[in-house]
């Protein structure tokens, strides 16, 4: 078996309050989706506020918080990466990559639905060590006291060879890889590998010996993980494999061996959702053919059925609270759990859905395409789950990965590997309340009455939307503080470390724009450094690093533009556009502005460009955020002082530039 070894260390983390816990594993701390955490909502208000936002690469594997440390893997470009992200801010303390490929070498079937990782990355706290699993059975064990440096590695094709998932009833053949997050049950790691050699593998968590494998030799299924289960008093372990519910004993001597197995298959190999488990009893859940959740009574030899109930979960795992059973597909389910009988389906849930029961007895659901919910739990049969607050659109892929809630923080991901984290208990920022004062750019005459100026900002004067004359001291057009941004006493953004929102901006920008297929840009900043690139963004009206309408940055000593039509591409960079080379400290002015076909720039008054290497119209544009130094879903902060700001729905000719530039000094 080949592994390789790297040096060991150990780390103690710890929790702040009463109520701070881990969300170390797939599905949190005791793998229920249950948790000490509170909800964050006081009576009235659903007290949570956005931290921060970052991007981890493609994948249905789902976040953990792990003290003050976020953990994620995606992919992209032909690797995965593992990520440590600092909890209160968002930035990386360290990645790891490696070479994988976006799917499983024997994977067939549905890959328009999902990419990247699916598996959960599983935390281990006596060692500090990570261990994550790749849809191609890359097995992984990092240390993260050590900057995530490799403890040791194994891929399970080699080890093992799986064969490709059969294919089942009606359907054509699947097989998504592997799925099933690594479950750390005292020195051992118990994986999912679903080999005629042994369909469940315990290795041995520090060295990655392999310990045991199980009697039992069916093919893996495709739910989340292995669950902690007691039969009698007896540990053990429950899994739904291709064709079976497989309950398993972990107990020395005895390990691998099969307590009681239940035959359960579903079209398309897509039994998805994780067992649940209370006491000795588990429940499974399937569609297709199925259309069923069964609850059954585990004893030596047998699952006997409780009850069967003609609805179903799809996708979400189903959640126990309280002598109910809840899930999120095709609505929040309610169930009684022990008559098996559904008492309510309420709220707009698709097939995207997860779900935890918090601290306080309250539900967080995140599903369909980024829509994070609060819902009050039923108290009898007479009651159903009751909304307390939505927040829509959140992200805008599909909510596959599982939502985490620890230390005070809630974190969704989307399934392009788009993260936010909420402060639990938080109030969300207030709008800034401009300065004004005095800059080297007087700004005379700033903006100028002019309906095609859709939106402007001025040191002191705030933002204001000219098109349509809305006052500008509504408070949706002021801006919003992310990280470090700040205004100063002349009342300039000062973007260091940090950015400024206009939510306002955004659906103006994206109707106007599209109508007119052409666009000014016009900016006076002052740039802290040339050492800034990626590039640096210093208005940006985009979502992530490879999604955008159109951004105005610094690569170093220049200053660069992209610009999405439907022949750059989604990122507007084929290509990308150099301007002009600035100067650290220096307070410049710039205009760039585009007609199909014809790109031109200003830079102090002076015209440093006009190409027509950009071509096509905005027909391709979409929902997009407007932001000032930094991209909406990752980091690329620019560092520097804005004065002001001026977006047009039309070109600009050479003596309306100059005449911009008088205005300016």
């Amino acid at each position: 078996m080949r592994r390789w070894m790297c040096c060991i260390a150990v780390v103690l983390i710890t929790t702040t309050t009463a109520n701070a816990e881990d969300w170390p594993r797939w599905r949190g701390p005791s793998r229920d989706d249950t948790t000490r955490e509170v909800s964050g909502w006081d009576g009235h208000t659903w007290k949570i506020a956005e931290r921060w936002r970052a991007n981890v690469g493609a994948g249905a594997s789902a976040p953990i918080i792990v003290g003050d440390r976020v953990y994620a893997i995606g992919y992209a470009r032909g690797k995965n990466t593992v990520f440590c992200l600092d909890a209160d801010r968002g930035g990386v303390v360290w990645s790891q990559a490696y070479d994988s490929p976006e799917y499983g070498r024997k994977s067939n079937g549905d890959k328009s639905m999902y990419a990247g990782p699916s598996a959960t990355p599983t935390f281990d706290g006596d060692t500090a060590y990570l261990y994550t699993l790749s849809t191609d059975g890359d097995l992984h064990c990092w240390n993260t006291a050590t900057g995530g440096a490799c403890v040791w590695q194994l891929n399970l094709y080699d080890e093992y060879d799986p064969p490709q998932r059969d294919r089942i009833g009606r359907s054509g053949q699947r097989d998504y890889g592997f799925t099933s997050s690594p479950l750390v049950l005292g020195d051992q790691l118990l994986v999912e590998v679903g080999s005629a050699r042994g369909s469940v593998i315990a290795f041995d968590k520090r060295s990655g010996r392999e310990v045991w494998r199980s009697a039992y030799t069916g093919q893996a299924g495709h739910t989340g993980g292995l669950v902690p289960m007691q039969v009698g008093n007896t540990p053990a372990v429950a899994v739904l494999t291709l064709r079976d519910l497989v309950v398993m004993r972990v107990d020395r001597g005895h390990e691998g061996q099969t307590i009681a197995t239940y035959p359960w298959e579903t079209d398309f190999a897509n039994s998805i959702a994780t067992p649940a488990v209370v006491d000795d009893t588990v429940m499974i859940t399937s569609e297709y053919n199925n259309t069923a959740m069964q609850r059954l009574r585990i004893t030596p030899g047998k699952a006997a059925r409780m009850w069967r109930l003609g609805e179903a979960s799809k996708v979400c795992s189903p959640v126990v609270y309280n002598g109910y059973v809840y899930w999120a597909w095709n609505g929040l389910r309610c169930v009684n759990l022990q008559a098996g009988r559904q008492i309510a389906n309420v709220g707009k849930i698709a097939n995207e859905g997860s779900m935890i029961v918090t601290g306080d007895g309250k539900l967080i659901v995140w599903a369909n395409h980024g829509d994070l919910m609060l819902y009050d739990p039923a108290r009898h049969d007479r009651d159903k789950p009751r909304l307390l607050k939505i927040h829509t659109n959140v992200l805008q892929d599909r909510a596959w990965p599982h939502v985490a809630l620890g230390n005070g923080r809630l974190v969704c991901r989307d399934l392009s590997g788009n993260l936010v984290c909420f402060i639990i208990g938080a109030e969300p920022e207030p709008a800034i309340v401009q300065g004004d004062g005095a800059t080297e750019y007087t700004l005379a005459n700033w903006p100028a009455a002019d309906d095609s100026m859709l939106l402007a900002w001025k040191r002191g004067d705030g933002m204001r939307r000219i098109a349509g004359r809305i006052n500008q001291t509504d408070a949706r057009w002021r801006l919003i503080r992310r990280d470090q941004a700040t205004l100063a006493d002349d009342g300039s953004m000062q973007l260091d470390g940090g950015a400024l929102l206009a939510p306002a901006g955004d659906d103006l920008l994206l109707s106007a724009l599209r109508g007119s297929n052409q666009l000014t840009v016009e900016a006076v900043f002052t740039s802290r450094d040339l050492k800034q690139a990626g590039p640096a963004r210093i208005i940006s009206f985009s979502t992530d690093a490879f999604h955008r309408n159109f951004t105005l940055g610094q690569e170093r000593d220049r200053l660069v533009f992209r610009l999405r039509t439907p022949a750059t591409g989604l990122n507007g960079r084929e290509p990308e556009i150099p301007l002009g080379p600035i100067t650290a400290g220096r307070t410049h002015h710039v205009i760039v502005t585009y007609r199909p076909g014809e790109l031109t720039c200003w830079l102090d008054g002076r015209r440093v460009l006009q190409t027509d290497r950009v071509r096509g119209d905005f027909s391709n544009w979409n929902a997009q955020r407007l932001l000032f130094g930094d991209e909406f879903k990752d980091r690329r902060d620019w560092a520097g002082r804005l004065q002001a700001v001026a977006i047009y729905d039309r070109a600009m000719s050479d003596a309306e530039a100059a005449e911009r530039h008088r205005r300016a000094r």
